[in-house]
């Protein structure tokens, strides 16, 4: 049962915010520009063409060698964020986007925004095709990002701090590369890890469907718990995830 409200979990996420495509207007444009130093983010309006009278609104970056522009109208959940901002310029400052370094694909990238002490929400971004995002995570700082041995897959680890304890929850997120899809896990004592609920150390894969880390060794991850776990030797067992792969 469990299984199957992570799966159905999943396909709603996808269903939600994997970004709206138009036939004329591709939400994620990129252009090479040698030489180019990186900036804050901007706002820029433009017509589709001279007949058009409608304007887009992308927001414009300008990262090392490249020029990144996101059609806001194609993102839903970045433009119903700035929506709600009084002060833009400030939320547009406070946003950073990343190129993933993979051999496999040449158009990722993660945007972080509404980043306050380096803990915000994060968008992957495949500038593919008519362009596509996934949210990723919210209220949370991005550790790590681990690609697969064949990199095939991308592994996304983000922490979460529990603001009156002296730990941390983290939260793995896989995606296929190819299909820009997030892929369930499985492990043996039916651990949820896509959610912050467990501390997690010395994540790495142990080959392209298997990923080996370690957690508290305590029977359920309460907050009564993991504070003895921290104030103890802070023994860890080993947990092995085995990514379903259709």
């Amino acid at each position: 049962m469990k299984l199957i409200k992570h799966y159905i979990g999943w396909i709603l996420l996808i269903f939600i915010f994997l970004a709206g495509c138009s036939d004329s207007s591709p939400a994620i444009v990129q252009k090479d520009m040698d030489g180019n130093e990186e900036e804050s983010p901007t706002l820029v309006e433009q017509d589709e063409d001279e007949n058009e009278t409608e304007e887009h609104t992308m927001i414009e970056f300008n990262i090392e060698n490249e020029q990144i522009m996101i059609e806001l109208s194609q993102v839903p959940i970045l433009d119903n964020y700035l929506a709600q901002i009084q002060d833009r310029q400030q939320a547009l400052e406070n946003m950073k986007l990343k190129k993933i370094d993979i051999s496999t694909k040449d158009s990722l990238y993660l945007l972080s925004f509404s980043l306050h002490d380096n803990i915000g929400s994060y968008l992957l971004l495949d500038k593919s095709g008519q362009g596509s995002s996934l949210l990723l995570a919210d209220l949370a700082t991005v550790s790590d990002i681990i690609p697969s041995p064949d990199a095939s897959k991308l592994l996304f680890v983000f922490d979460r701090q529990n603001a009156e304890n002296d730990w941390q929850t983290s939260k793995l997120i896989i995606i296929d590369v190819e299909t820009f899809t997030p892929l369930g896990m499985t492990n043996d004592r039916d651990l949820l890890f896509s959610s912050f609920k467990w501390p997690l150390e010395n994540i790495t894969w142990q080959d392209n469907e298997t990923i080996v880390a370690d957690i508290p060794a305590v029977e359920e991850p309460t907050i009564e718990e993991l504070n003895a776990w921290i104030e103890s030797d802070k023994t860890t067992d080993q947990i092995i995830l085995n990514i379903i792969v259709e």
